[in-house]
């Protein structure tokens, strides 16, 4: 995310692309840190499609923020991904 400043919250969009041949299903989604919050617009990605990812943190130290969203799926070959989120937080 690059430096934040403490408290403010801020709001960031990755994009999930399914390149495999059968819909991705998002079964579960985990944060390491309750001020992560994760929105989805749907629990399916089908294929050859993308999905947004809308990422909202607040953080209220100062200090690295490294943390992570964890995304459970139904792939057969890697069911879990790990998402960084990584900010500079300032005063």
């Amino acid at each position: 995310i690059g430096q934040v400043r403490v408290g403010s919250l801020q709001n960031l969009v990755v994009q999930l692309k399914n390149v495999g041949e059968k819909d991705l299903i998002i079964r579960k989604i985990n944060v390491s840190n309750q001020a992560i919050s994760v929105s989805i617009s749907s629990h399916t990605i089908r294929q050859r499609q993308h999905l947004d990812l809308k990422i909202s943190m607040k953080c209220e130290d100062v200090g690295q923020f490294n943390e992570y969203i964890e995304l459970i799926t139904n792939d057969s070959h890697r069911p879990m991904r790990r998402v960084r989120v990584v900010a500079n937080v300032v005063k």
